[in-house]
């Protein structure tokens, strides 16, 4: 309902919900680039290149959550 006119007034997202999406997803990056950096490393240490992969795909993926939580927090800010 974003671009509505009046559709602020009901809104089901609050300040709060932001704060806690910014926050879920910074949380959810850095629990993917340790995973994903253990992924890497163990895959490393036993040969085995999939694992490997997986991990510096998983650790990408991590840094892009990270990315995502602090344009929201930049865009609150803006608020």
């Amino acid at each position: 309902m974003r671009g509505v006119i009046g559709a602020g007034c009901c809104d089901p997202k609050s300040d709060e919900d932001h704060d806690m999406s910014e926050q879920e997803d910074k949380t959810k990056g850095t629990l993917n680039k340790v995973a994903g950096e253990a992924k890497d490393k163990l895959g490393d240490a036993t040969d085995n290149q999939d694992l490997q992969n997986e991990g510096k795909g998983q650790k990408l993926k991590g840094h892009g959550q990270d990315a995502k939580g602090e344009a929201k927090g930049a865009l609150k800010d803006k608020d």
